[in-house]
């Protein structure tokens, strides 16, 4: 069952940075404005606006590569916990500011978009300790 979680989370990780990393890039101009706009981000927007959809993708590429799987988690465990402290931020003190997310989640509501952060923060740690053990990702009955 255990294993069946983690190659669960392996597949929700790396689509939901796809879907999210593709709609940015897809939809780049309202991204990028939507991030020149954003509280703390805005004054790295120049750099950090084009890398972030490309980290997004590539981190969705090393979950589904076996060898890297574990770096990918290591990464997407970071990643969601900066994303997560940002949007505890964002709840706190800017609640009325555009997602810049993409896909699904631009109409979220931040309270919304932070009970979703926390879950796959809880995946991305669930996965990160799974995978030193190198599973193999298939619903095989053993």
């Amino acid at each position: 069952m255990k294993n069946r979680l983690v190659v669960l989370a392996t597949y929700l990780i790396a689509f939901l940075f796809i879907m999210v990393g593709v709609s940015k890039l897809m939809d780049y101009p309202n991204y990028a404005e939507s991030m020149g706009k954003a509280p703390i981000v805005a004054r790295f927007s120049s750099w950090f606006t084009p890398l972030l959809p490309l980290v997004e993708i590539v981190v969705a590429g090393l979950l589904m590569t076996p060898k890297l799987r574990h770096w990918g988690f290591i990464i997407s465990l970071v990643m969601m916990i900066v994303f997560t402290g940002y949007n505890i931020y964002l709840v706190i003190f800017a609640t009325s500011l555009p997602c810049t997310c993409g896909g699904i989640f631009t109409g979220m509501s931040w309270r919304n978009h932070l009970i979703v952060n926390l879950i796959f923060t809880g995946l991305a740690l669930m996965g990160t300790i799974d995978s030193k053990y190198k599973f193999t990702p298939t619903f095989k009955s053993t």
